[in-house]
């Protein structure tokens, strides 16, 4: 590190590591949420440009897919909380696609009963009903 009339002009090998760990998280983060945006457009698209289909189909099992997050609060009011986030998916058997697993609402999930025959609509990878 050189001195110039009592001013340091670089910088010590701790502040360099801590701007390079600072950047590289903060970079880290902008990939993986632009990552996920494009993932997103990507697959928006994709089932804009498939063909509307309906078929035959039969509801053959229901998963849900259950995310938790935990908040320990420090403020003695709120305390801690859990938040859920649930996710419904519906697998159908038809005769021309096979299997098909496709998300649906939560009111939907709940209407659909296993062994259920009906007219499944879809596009790509998109519910858009079934009718009994």
């Amino acid at each position: 590190m050189t001195t110039y009339e009592g001013f340091s002009t670089g910088m010590n090998h701790g502040t360099d590591f801590f701007m390079l760990f600072f950047y590289g998280i903060g970079a880290l983060i902008a990939g993986v949420l632009l990552f996920v945006l494009l993932r997103s457009l990507y697959i928006w698209n994709k089932n804009n440009h498939s063909p509307r289909v309906t078929e035959e189909a039969e509801v053959y099992t229901k998963r849900q897919d259950f995310s938790t997050f935990m908040n320990r609060g420090r403020n003695v009011h709120f305390g801690s909380y859990h938040s859920i986030y649930v996710r419904y998916f519906v697998v159908f058997k038809t005769q021309n696609s096979g299997t098909v697993k496709l998300r649906v609402s939560s009111d939907d999930f709940d209407m659909l009963r296993e062994g259920e025959k009906g007219q499944l609509t879809f596009q790509g990878t998109r519910f858009l009903g079934f009718e009994k």
